[in-house]
């Protein structure tokens, strides 16, 4: 064997070694985001981390007949009120964004609608349309709401209430999804105690 073998021999070696090294922390590294990501989920549910949470966004009453679930991830804040009825009740989600992150209203708007388009939470939404605006006050500030309208797999007219405003944390959209006689199931009364 001469010289430029071995070398090209040691070189290819180096780059192996390399490679399993590299390979094995990007395991390592994915492995623990995981486990990271699996606890954040698993601690949605749990009463005193989803209330820390939703006290980091704003401070609301919950209404009856809603569940409070919540988690941060990697500078998001979530919290969803999940109806204990979820054929007749309407989700409700605050995303609040980190301070720095530079997406306009638009953009911000555009991810939980994607976001939430692909929940659907059992529901199978046809032809959203927009049908007008929403004037409401949060946390003393008066905010603009987007209303949509549509219907269900099963002909139910539905609503879908997007809107931002400055939770205590940073930017916060709010998306509200249920049938569109969300005032009595306790919609409004969730906005109102909205401090």
């Amino acid at each position: 064997m001469d010289r430029t073998t071995k070398i090209v021999i040691a070189v290819l070696g180096g780059i192996l070694v390399l490679c399993l090294c590299v390979g094995g922390l990007g395991y390592l590294a994915l492995r623990k985001a995981g486990q990271a990501f699996e606890q954040t989920i698993s601690s949605a549910a749990d009463p005193t981390s989803a209330a820390e949470v939703a006290g980091s966004i704003a401070d609301f009453d919950v209404p009856p007949g809603y569940e409070l679930r919540a988690f941060g991830f990697f500078g998001f804040d979530m919290v969803m009120l999940v109806p204990d009825d979820l054929r007749s009740g309407s989700f409700i989600t605050m995303m609040q964004f980190p301070t720095g992150m530079a997406l306009s209203r638009d953009e911000m708007e555009a991810q939980m609608r994607q976001g939430l388009a692909q929940q659907q939470f059992g529901r199978s939404l046809q032809d959203m349309q927009y049908v007008g605006e929403l004037q409401t006050s949060i946390r003393g500030e008066e905010v603009s709401l987007s209303v949509f309208e549509g219907r269900d797999e099963n002909g139910l007219l539905m609503q879908e209430v997007t809107g931002i405003f400055d939770g205590k944390g940073g930017p916060t959209m709010l998306i509200i999804l249920g049938p569109a006689e969300w005032e009595s199931s306790g919609v409004g009364e969730f906005l109102r105690s909205m401090r």
